[in-house]
């Protein structure tokens, strides 16, 4: 602040975020996240750094399943994917999807 006040003609171009991150407490989260119906946020905060390494695996991967289609395939991909990445489930069940 007090470099701030000696000189604000320095900050006067920075570029702020476009949005500023999300806290959440820990208590009844999911509940209240959902009866506000903005699970936008909750989302983005939470699944946004797997769902970036998951399309990123399957653009480097380009894989393809004989019998569906490429749109079919990509989403087969991501749901399996997102399973074998569940912080909520045992090792085991993320093991079976890995």
């Amino acid at each position: 602040m007090i470099k701030f006040l000696e000189n604000p003609t320095l900050y006067m171009n920075v570029k702020l975020h476009d949005k500023l991150p999300v806290t959440f407490s820990a208590k009844n989260l999911v509940k209240k996240v959902a009866k506000k119906g903005n699970c936008t946020a909750f989302l983005e905060h939470h699944l946004g750094n797997i769902v970036m390494r998951v399309l990123a695996q399957l653009g480097y991967k380009r894989l393809k399943y004989p019998t569906i289609n490429c749109k079919e395939t990509a989403l087969k991909f991501i749901a399996i994917s997102l399973k074998a990445c569940n912080p909520n489930k045992d090792e085991s069940y993320r093991q079976k999807y890995k």
